[in-house]
């Protein structure tokens, strides 16, 4: 088990996408892109890019929020 002190050495991942991508990303799904096809494009699992197009994660940047129940 960790220590307190080895957890908070720990860095978090880094994003893979940056802000750009992720506005590419939205472009793209506008003009119809497939998720599986960008996901491929940019390195990411189909469930990143489903994620981002629906607001759930980048939310703030594209604009979109999906209202939580």
């Amino acid at each position: 088990m960790r220590t307190r002190r080895q957890l908070s050495k720990i860095k978090p991942k880094s994003t893979k996408l940056s802000q750009d991508q992720v506005l590419e990303i939205r472009d793209m799904l506008a003009m119809g892109y497939k998720q599986t096809e960008l996901a491929k494009m940019y390195g990411v699992t189909s469930q990143a890019i489903y994620h981002i197009s629906k607001g759930d994660s980048w939310g703030w940047l594209t604009g979109l929020k999906r209202e939580k129940y």
